[in-house]
């Protein structure tokens, strides 16, 4: 699921489906398992995707998400990727402290088991270019952050 129809069509899953992830398209207790990849900084309230995640989810379900770690956005290290003509985009994102992301996920009747901090050269140590600098700068930096919550 995603609400941009160019990133739908990106992905050859036979079943697509255009939403938002502050009203999620799906009936009540319809998942075992609900998977978020880097999505959570464009919610524009935490309390109200949390509180579609557990509607969605079905008792004993799990929550799995990953976003971009409130750390490195305060340290300045920018939310960007480069498309296939090397050209830098900027992703606007919004932050969200650990603290509150667990007690939105608390109101929401979700009980967070784990979370995990991936921090550049230790959890991140890929080679690409320029990794060198980027590792000498940002050492250490939580970057990305991941949890796991259920129901």
């Amino acid at each position: 699921m995603d609400f941009c129809v160019p990133m739908l069509r990106q992905v050859s899953a036979a079943a697509r489906v255009c939403g938002s992830m502050m009203h999620l398209p799906f009936a009540d207790e319809a998942f075992d398992v609900v998977i978020s990849g880097l999505a959570l900084g464009h919610a524009a309230n935490i309390r109200t995707w949390m509180t579609e995640v557990a509607r969605v989810l079905k008792a004993g379900g799990t929550l799995l998400y990953s976003d971009f770690h409130p750390e490195a956005a305060r340290a300045g290290l920018p939310r960007s990727f480069k498309d296939r003509n090397d050209r830098t985009w900027t992703v606007p994102h919004r932050e969200y402290d650990v603290a509150f992301q667990k007690e939105a996920a608390s109101a929401a009747g979700l009980v967070v088991e784990v979370v995990r901090e991936v921090r550049v050269g230790f959890e991140l140590q890929e080679l690409f270019p320029n990794s060198d600098a980027f590792y000498r700068r940002w050492n250490g930096l939580p970057i990305v952050l991941v949890v796991r919550a259920r129901k």
